[in-house]
């Protein structure tokens, strides 16, 4: 019995939106405790495997199939003793640290002193909020090429950190973060003197984020 609702709370708090079902979303901090360390891809594949073989969704009688018995066909195992549990739980009550990546608009020179973006920095740090603020490359024509794996690898430390990240973006940073938001789930985005075309500048032009149209619903997914 104590095991039943030790299952039932670890759940519960898994359970984000209290629908009964735990989603992607919810299922990453299962997965992760268990030794997953994938993208967002292969968390979907290994979580299709697991709804496959438990016959539909995880909800609280799958979970707790998927904890007491494990899987045959899932890629790590999901047994979990009583005391992984309590240890899940403990985890999952913490408060995520959240990261706060800074990207300037173009231009060049050393970003730390240019425009807001130093002392944004600071006083973020200042509240323990950790801040990554670097020199961009190709600073100038900003292409889209150059900047979004940088941001992504350099400044967020990973695809799978952005969902952790919060992203500021101004003006050719601004443009650079819509475009990243159309193809990664972030956990939000500041957008600062943001556009939306090359407003006829051939410098604009080269960057690459303006010659075709923009994915807005995948942006707010």
């Amino acid at each position: 019995e104590a095991r039943t609702e030790l299952v039932i709370k670890v759940f519960q708090t898994l359970d984000v939106d209290a629908d009964g079902v735990l989603n992607l979303d919810e299922m990453r901090r299962f997965e992760e405790f268990i030794g997953f360390k994938g993208g967002e891809a292969a968390l979907r594949e290994e979580l299709d495997i697991l709804c496959t073989e438990l016959g539909g969704p995880v909800t609280l009688a799958r979970f707790q199939q998927l904890v007491d018995h494990g899987t045959q066909h899932g890629l790590f195992a999901t047994h979990c003793a009583s005391q992984e549990l309590r240890e899940l739980l403990t985890e999952c009550c913490k408060p995520k640290s959240r990261r706060v990546v800074i990207v300037p608009g173009n231009g060049g020179g050393s970003v730390w002193n240019a425009n807001w973006y130093g002392w944004l920095a600071h006083e973020l740090q200042q509240r323990g909020v950790t801040v990554a603020l670097n020199d961009m490359p190709d600073p100038v024509y900003a292409r889209e090429t150059r900047w979004l794996p940088f941001i992504i690898d350099d400044l967020a430390g990973g695809v799978d950190r952005l969902q952790d990240t919060i992203l500021v973006g101004h003006s050719s940073g601004a443009a650079a973060l819509m475009r990243l938001a159309e193809k990664h789930r972030i956990f939000g985005m500041v957008l600062v003197s943001a556009y939306t075309s090359d407003l006829g500048d051939t410098t604009e032009r080269k960057s690459g984020y303006f010659g075709r149209p923009w994915k807005w619903a995948q942006q707010r997914e």
